[in-house]
């Protein structure tokens, strides 16, 4: 089993946080506890491990890491 952090940044120079925060329920939408299939692997499984909401010198930024468990074939 292989295993591997993926961190996704987002980042907006807007002064609502709304736009960044829509971008991160997509995320969540998309890779939280996914299950996914590739050609050489019969199981793959997103966990996101953590996620940081911050604002600095007027830019909006949410860090998001997953860790990716995968079963080679």
């Amino acid at each position: 089993m292989e295993d591997i952090l993926v961190q996704f940044n987002i980042y907006d120079e807007n002064t609502s946080v709304v736009n960044v925060s829509n971008l991160f329920d997509k995320l969540k939408n998309l890779y939280d506890d996914a299950i996914m299939s590739y050609d050489n692997y019969n199981h793959i499984k997103m966990t996101r491990e953590f996620s940081d909401l911050s604002k600095n010198e007027g830019v909006w930024q949410y860090s998001v890491q997953y860790r990716v468990n995968m079963e080679e074939k």
